[in-house]
């Protein structure tokens, strides 16, 4: 790639680039003014030879240095979407992609400093997309929009079992049961976690309703009426299409699942190389995929909705807070690990900015769910609304 031909003015950004071996340089001649600091000599001709991997890892290890807020930005310039991202990773040897990605060990500050998740994530430590219904809410006030959404969703009533996949710190499945009555089961990802939700639940004198356990999906038994997957963090227990064979297996047969998922917009690798090898799944699926996983499921569609605007929001507020905090998660983690979490926030929300991932609650039901029981004159019936959703989600995948 050659850097004085980026395509700065479709994205409405001046670039200033320093090197310690060379004079400053400007393109762009419209837009915010982002300064792209070059700390190693002859970094530049290795990071434009393979932009999709060699920007993140070259970040991670303090190659070069940006305003943090203008990361997601300056992600976007350099790798645009109209620079065919397959082709440039297919020039890029598999074991060496492997091998680049490989560098850069995800750190765990969500799941292992309760104090760090409080600072970062929100009060109530919730891994969870918020919803900003209007301008200029907090990312607590969000959450607690999304929470109280869950409610008419799930339909629970007292006596019913809930199997959280992602319960996190605990907060979201006591509250559900606190509302509700139900029995839950939460999966939590680490013994910290574990420890902190069964607190939080004695605390609430919910102990004998609400039972963490460590692990994920794949380690539960038993039958469910409802299963939740409110992050979509929580497809890092397998991808968005294998997931959705113990959700049949678990769910009872009149149950449903709310299921929240990272999808592909656009066919193709992304062309942040670097973000794919991080994700797990690497490769999140193309709606159409997960359509025709469905049709070849017991399960059925029900539901679909956009949340991307939202967990855009949700991504750029987390970073906001954890740049406020990067002198402590620093001291904690180390600067690696720091500047890792960093470039993920920045890669997911340029990928969503550019339209090549989105974040999609799916509604799945079994065999005799009759969701939604209550009458509702803005909602399709249950056998029309199935039908509309599997024509949208292969309209989705073909336009999208």
């Amino acid at each position: 790639m050659n850097i004085d031909n980026l395509p700065l003015s479709a994205r409405n950004i001046r670039l200033h680039i320093y090197q310690p071996d060379a004079a400053p340089r400007c393109i762009g001649d419209s837009g915010p003014l982002v300064e792209w600091h070059l700390r190693k000599t002859g970094i530049l001709p290795a990071i434009l030879k393979h932009p999709g991997v060699r920007l993140g890892t070259s970040y991670v290890h303090g190659d070069w240095d940006t305003d943090p807020l203008q990361l997601p930005r300056l992600i976007q310039a350099l790798l645009s979407v109209q620079n065919a991202p397959h082709d440039r990773l297919g020039r890029l040897n598999v074991a060496r992609l492997r091998t680049l990605a490989r560098l850069d060990i995800p750190p765990r500050w969500r799941d292992d400093d309760s104090d760090i998740a409080g600072a970062c994530l929100g009060a109530e430590r919730q891994h969870s997309c918020g919803w900003f219904r209007e301008p200029d809410i907090s990312l607590e006030e969000a959450q607690r929009i999304q929470r109280r959404a869950l409610l008419g969703q799930l339909q629970l009533r007292p006596g019913q079992h809930l199997l959280n996949i992602d319960g996190g710190w605990g907060r979201l499945p006591v509250w559900l049961a606190e509302q509700t009555g139900v029995q839950v089961t939460a999966m939590v990802a680490t013994r910290k976690q574990l420890r902190f939700a069964q607190q939080l639940a004695r605390r609430h004198d919910m102990h004998l309703q609400v039972r963490f356990q460590l692990g994920d999906i794949r380690n539960c038994t038993g039958q469910f009426d409802r299963i939740l997957g409110t992050s979509p963090c929580a497809q890092r227990q397998g991808t968005a299409l294998t997931l959705l064979k113990p959700v049949q297996q678990l769910l009872r047969s009149d149950g449903f699942a709310w299921l929240q998922m990272i999808i592909r917009r656009q066919p193709g690798e992304l062309n942040n190389g670097w973000l794919q090898r991080q994700m797990n799944p690497p490769r999140p699926p193309l709606l159409s995929e997960l359509a025709a996983t469905l049709e070849a499921s017991q399960l059925r569609a029900l539901h679909l909705e956009d949340r991307s605007t939202h967990w855009l929001s949700t991504l750029e507020n987390w970073a906001l807070r954890y740049q406020r905090r990067r002198d402590l998660i620093s001291r904690k983690f180390g600067i690696v690990p720091t500047r890792h979490w960093e470039f993920m926030l920045a890669s997911q929300a340029a990928a969503m900015r550019d339209s090549q991932l989105g974040c999609y609650d799916i509604l799945l039901g079994n065999v005799h769910c009759n969701w939604p029981s209550r009458h509702d004159p803005e909602r399709l019936p249950g056998s029309r609304l199935a039908l509309e959703l599997n024509r949208a989600l292969a309209s989705l995948a073909r336009h999208r």
